[in-house]
């Protein structure tokens, strides 16, 4: 078994030269851009995807189905993806060839198979629509539900019929249709639906299993995937060394791409792959054997030669090879490789595969990759948002890495300039630790010489060095001096003033969050009325969860029924980093000071879930069973408001005033909530 990066609902695909794709519900298809190997040797990188959403038409593609009367349970299914699954790359060499290497996926829920086009683009892909305004495949029988398809020994697409009338899970269905007759109709029934082209001429089909060694790895060059990979799984499983000088022969130059990709891999695993293939395999013409060459390299980085050749294709023209060299360049240590992966990551600092895959390499160079990346001259000379993005990553990883030594050091780096213009990476150098200090360990370090200067910054700098800088202190643990207790004090005055600003006064409430001694505790309390703005009662929960005083949960649980929905938002997202805490949020609802309902269905699922059994059982006594009856008559109470003529204007400013802050439609809102594609045929 191997740990793999990213997930799946519902399956895997891999295409001929290796590359994984998955799909999740209305995502899909999905390519895994970063392999776990390279990800594992970075424990500090802040969590991050290791899969890029390729589809060119959005998630919640739009659909055509041809069905002639639609099945659906809810609305909201209809005219896009909604249950993506059964993917596959066509591998088969049967079909035309501009449907060689194309994604299929089975949409279910309106009875088709739709085809995308994959096209590469820098490390991943774009997956384009094959057809416009037409499915691959779809049928006018609401029955039909393709969940399946495969690629078989003939070439064929084979496709997998469900054959349900209703294919919703039984936790998704309204309780009025729980009890209809036919809700498991099919259930008995299912098809298999052999899709051909043009009634192809029967093929060959060579009894593999009594094949002999010359046969199998002749079958390494088929043009169709299904024999190349069982002829090499046989190939191994057998052992047969016998097999070795034909791999070689296979191997050289004059052999089909397939076939030498192959017998390359096949040599590798019967442990017969020899320097000079792997050289010869390096310098290819064909990137493709290039990239594969560098993958097999990395059994055999021992090898002076071999390490220097990797070095030597800095400047290859081929993108996928350049991405495949910097994950392999990032398992070796010392000065060459370091100068190998700071040009690969300066070439392609605006794409974030790139950026990603030269990270996996700095778990112990954090500092000296900080270093030479912020020297005058050096990246910083050249601001971009991928170089802003790419400094904050790295920053990331040396606050996670906890080491006081190495923070304070880059801390000292950051205001040694006094120019404007490095003003940018500075924030976000500030930022990076801030995030990578959230993640690391349970205890905050104490570091007086950065602290010294994050106060100075606290003071001296423009309102995003100020914010970056007041999250670092948040998340170190503070020594009481005259110079902190003279900048609280001065935040005190700043709080408290109406006139001053928001921005000015819910900052001074973060500092007031740093105080050591948690004097400020009676001031923050006095912010969370009512009659103080939103945005002032939010930043008084975050300065007073800072505090570790058994106060500051009291508080906050207190005056429960008086909160705006973010700051309730902002009170559980802190209860639910903190178990004590927790604890006491189940002891609020068991007591009835704080409603059940106020819980999303994301919170009580996790209640219910966590690994810590005395928090699971107390939860499933006061949150499983709730009734949601009340939210149900508040929602039929509004139903009438569908009848209405809508304005499209004023529907987008309510969407920015109010839905923004849990939705998000283009650039507009925060992903918190459901994906708002999946209803956009909904009133």
């Amino acid at each position: 078994m191997e740990a793999a990066s990213g997930n799946s609902e519902f399956g895997n695909t891999f295409d001929t030269w290796g590359n994984r794709f998955t799909v999740w519900n209305n995502d899909h298809v999905r390519h895994i851009v970063l392999q776990n190997k390279y990800l594992s040797k970075n424990p500090y990188l802040e969590p991050t995807s290791s899969t890029h959403s390729a589809s060119d038409h959005e998630k919640a593609a739009k659909v055509y189905p041809v069905t002639q009367e639609l099945n659906y349970i809810h609305e909201s299914e209809i005219g896009h993806f909604t249950s993506a699954c059964g993917i596959t790359v066509y591998t088969g060499a049967s079909f035309p060839s501009e449907y060689e290497g194309n994604f299929f996926v089975c949409e279910p829920a309106h009875n088709l198979v739709h085809r995308d086009v994959l096209v590469h683009s820098g490390a991943t892909f774009i997956a384009k629509r094959a057809q416009d305004g037409v499915e691959f495949l779809g049928s006018t029988d609401g029955w039909f539900r393709p969940v399946f398809t495969t690629i078989g020994p003939d070439g064929a697409l084979y496709v997998v019929d469900y054959y349900h009338k209703v294919i919703e899970h039984p936790e998704w269905i309204p309780p009025e249709k729980m009890n209809e007759a036919d809700l498991y109709a099919g259930s008995q029934r299912g098809r298999i639906y052999r899709v051909v082209f043009d009634a192809p001429k029967p093929s060959a089909r060579p009894q593999l299993n009594k094949a002999g060694a010359a046969e199998l790895v002749q079958q390494l060059s088929n043009p169709n995937m299904w024999w190349r990979t069982t002829a090499q799984r046989l190939l191994v499983e057998r052992r047969d060394q016998t097999a070795v000088p034909l791999l070689k022969d296979l191997a050289h130059q004059n052999s089909p791409l397939l076939g030498r990709i192959h017998a390359l891999w096949t040599l590798e695993e019967l442990g017969g792959l020899e320097a000079e293939l792997l050289d010869q395999a390096l310098g290819d013409s064909n990137p493709k054997l290039r990239e594969q060459a560098i993958r097999l390299a990395e059994n055999h980085l021992t090898d002076v030669k071999l390490r220097n050749r990797l070095l030597q294709m800095l400047g290859d023209p081929d993108t996928r090879v350049q991405f495949q060299l910097a994950c392999t360049l990032g398992q070796l240590s010392g000065e060459p490789p370091f100068r190998a992966l700071q040009q690969i990551a300066f070439r392609h600092i605006d794409d974030k595969w790139f950026r990603l895959a030269v990270l996996t390499a700095v778990a112990q160079d954090a500092l000296r990759w900080f270093r030479t990346v912020t020297s005058p001259g050096g990246f910083v000379a050249k601001p971009s948002k991928g170089m802003d993005e790419f400094l904050a990553q790295l920053a990331s990883v040396l606050g996670a890495r906890q080491k006081d030594r190495e923070i304070a050091d880059a801390v000292t780096l950051v205001p040694k300039s006094q120019s404007k213009q490095d003003g940018w990476w500075q924030r976000a150098s500030l930022e990076g630790l801030a995030d990578g200090l959230k993640q690391g360990m349970e205890t905050r370090a104490k570091l007086p010489r950065a602290q010294h200067l994050l106060l100075q910054l606290l003071e001296t700098r423009s309102s995003s060095m100020k914010d970056a800088a007041l999250r670092v202190l948040t998340h170190l643990s503070l020594i009481d001096s005259p110079e902190l207790r003279r900048v609280i004090g001065k935040a005190s005055q700043v709080a408290s003033n109406r006139e001053s600003s928001l921005q000015d006064r819910t900052r001074a409430i973060g500092i007031l969050g740093l105080d050591p001694t948690a004097s400020s505790l009676f001031l923050l309390e006095k912010f969370l009325l009512p009659q103080q703005p939103e945005e002032v009662q939010v930043a008084t929960v975050g300065a007073l969860t800072n505090f570790r005083d058994t106060k500051v949960t009291t508080i906050l649980l207190d005056k429960w029924r008086a909160y705006t929905g973010p700051v309730r938002e902002a009170v559980l997202t802190a209860f639910f980093n903190d178990r004590s805490r927790l604890l006491a949020l189940l002891s609020a609802i068991k007591a009835e000071k704080v409603q059940p309902w106020s819980l999303a269905r994301a919170m009580k699922s996790q209640l219910l879930h966590l690994p810590d059994g005395e928090i699971r059982e107390k939860a499933s006594v006061l949150i499983q069973n709730v009734s949601e009856n009340d939210r149900k008559a508040v929602f039929e109470k509004y139903r009438p408001s569908l009848r209405l003529s809508g304005s499209p204007e004023r529907g987008k400013q309510v969407f920015q005033d109010v839905c923004s802050k849990c939705h998000k439609v283009g650039n507009v809102g925060y992903e918190v909530g459901p994906d708002l594609l999946t209803v956009t045929n909904r009133p």
